[in-house]
């Protein structure tokens, strides 16, 4: 969601950029956005989230291009009143998916009418025309004593600004600015009138950051990720189709709400993310996806120092989880859609080889290990413990057969070119090189410790411990040069990389992500005006 995410948030830390707080008390953006916004973003003091990410040790020393604490009790929010998606062709035979969100950023910059021209015109436009390119035009008009401001790309996209009083309103739909001024004046709803998001937002008052998905949201929001997991989960026109179909009726019909908050945690931030689910599969998750007691520590040595990611899964019965999911999702799909179901739950374990996923989760342990190669899930492996391994290999795909001669055992699928590879209990299943790499680790004594080993970062250790059902352990390889970039001038001992934790619970209410690093959410949503510069 990195690239998706990237048009509408790196606005949300243009704020930081154009105004000059005068300290008074915040006024509450909710009652300047429409209540029927898709998602909602606020943070209650500007300074001291910006202030977070730019003390951190992670980006290095060097002289700051602006002091955050200028802009401590500032707030800023992001209304998304709708989405659009759009594909462009990368070649003839492949497009890149493009999903814009429709925004508009509510700025209360506290700021004398007299400041606004120049805050306006000059930083947010030399943004802008930054963005569009050269040829950029530039159009300034009032409509009902509110002064307005239009830039249009040469390519035809178009940006809006509008001032009233010492708030700024700015987005990329006229109509979204519109409806947020129409709100000011009372004469549309505001999300003061959403009941549910009023009560998840008094819970996270005294947090850096808060987002709100409304059930709307999430229903415009699951036609994208139908088509990501698509293309992410099959070559297959057809399996695509019935991916990119069959999910998003899934996720409209059993998420309700997302609720976001992000608080300091150490040096690091910890975002929180709460999806609330139909009371049905929210009960049947919580029976069925509870973690284990114990976690198998041995299966985490085949994690290789330089793994890009790794998750290890802890479940008291991999194979009722499975089925769990299955028959839950089987009641959120249209009756035509039914039969798909096996096929959707089928391709989650179809990179490793996998036939039959719920026989398959039947001769196997609690735990699961899945390691990642790199960003683009190109080489991956997955590390299984069984005690019956003859009844394992039956359910992987017929073309596996063994390969002569092999020290340890192994088989292999010449269509795929998957590899699995026996070793005491345990299976090692994915690409040649990734089960390599996987076996060399397990079969190391080297404890030399290295700054770029995932397995000594300090999260890593989070991974042994059995209570989440998930804990995915990965490498952040771009966020502190971003942020140094956003926020120091001629810096040094800028960290290549970071690592970052996430780790997943079932509870009543549904499901519960916790995320941990060292810049969070708001460091991606702030990087990206590093990417816009």
């Amino acid at each position: 969601m990195r690239s998706a995410s990237k048009s509408l948030l790196s606005f949300a830390a243009l704020a930081a950029f154009l105004f000059v707080s005068c300290g008074t008390e915040p006024t509450g953006l909710r009652s300047l956005a429409p209540v029927d916004a898709a998602v909602y973003l606020e943070t209650p003091d500007l300074g001291a989230l910006l202030g977070k990410l730019a003390g951190s040790p992670a980006i290095g020393q060097g002289e700051r291009k602006f002091d955050p604490s200028r802009l401590d009790g500032m707030e800023a929010a992001v209304a998304v009143t709708g989405f659009e998606a759009s594909e462009s062709a990368v070649t003839e035979s492949e497009a890149v998916l493009n999903f814009q969100p429709q925004f508009t950023l509510i700025a209360e910059t506290h700021a004398w009418s007299w400041q606004m021209e120049p805050l306006v015109t000059g930083t947010l436009g030399e943004f802008v025309n930054a963005n569009y390119g050269a040829g950029t035009k530039f159009e300034k008009s009032e409509r009902e004593g509110e002064q307005w401001y239009i830039w249009t790309a040469p390519d035809g996209r178009k940006a809006f600004a509008a001032v009233s009083g010492s708030q700024v309103f700015f987005g990329n739909n006229e109509a979204g600015v519109e409806s947020c001024l129409a709100v000011k004046k009372g004469e549309q709803k505001s999300l003061l009138d959403s009941d549910r998001l009023s009560r998840q937002y008094e819970a996270a008052k005294g947090k850096l950051a808060f987002g709100y998905v409304s059930e709307e949201g999430v229903a415009a929001l699951s036609e994208f990720a139908g088509i990501s997991m698509a293309i992410e989960r099959s070559e297959q026109a057809g399996e695509r189709s019935v991916i990119s179909s069959v999910f998003p009726q899934l996720i409209r019909n059993a998420v309700k709400e997302i609720v976001w908050t992000a608080r300091e945690e150490g040096e690091g931030i910890e975002d929180v993310v709460d999806i609330k689910l139909d009371d049905n599969v929210a009960e049947a998750f919580e029976a069925s996806m509870r973690p284990s007691a114990t976690a198998d520590r041995e299966m985490l040595k085949f994690v290789p120092p330089d793994a890009f990611s790794a998750t290890r899964y802890n479940l008291r019965n991999p194979r009722v989880a499975f089925r769990s999911l299955l028959l839950a999702s089987a009641t959120k799909v249209d009756p035509s859609a039914t039969r798909f179901v096996p096929l959707l739950g089928a391709s989650l374990l179809q990179p490793y080889g996998v036939a039959d996923p719920e026989a398959f989760l039947s001769f196997i342990g609690s735990s699961i290990v899945t390691v990642l190669f790199d960003e683009a899930n190109s080489q991956s492996a997955a590390i299984v413990r069984t005690d019956d391994f003859e009844e394992l290999r039956k359910h992987l795909l017929q073309g596996f057969a063994k390969a002569e001669g092999a020290d340890p055992e192994t088989w292999s699928e010449a269509e795929s070119g998957l590899r699995a590879v026996r070793t005491g209990s345990y299976v090692v299943i994915g690409d040649e090189v990734s089960v390599a790499k996987c076996l060399r680790a397990a079969g190391s004594q080297n404890d030399a410790a290295k700054e770029s080993d995932l397995t000594r970062s300090a999260y890593f250790g989070l991974a042994v411990r059995p209570e989440h059902s998930s804990v995915t352990v990965s490498r952040d390889l771009s966020s502190a040069s971003e942020l140094a970039e956003v926020f120091i001038t001629g810096r040094t001992a800028v960290k290549i990389e970071t690592y970052e934790v996430t780790m997943t619970d079932f509870e009543r209410f549904g499901i519960k992500r916790t995320y941990r690093s060292a810049f969070g959410f708001p460091g991606l949503i702030v990087s990206q005006f590093a990417d816009a510069r």
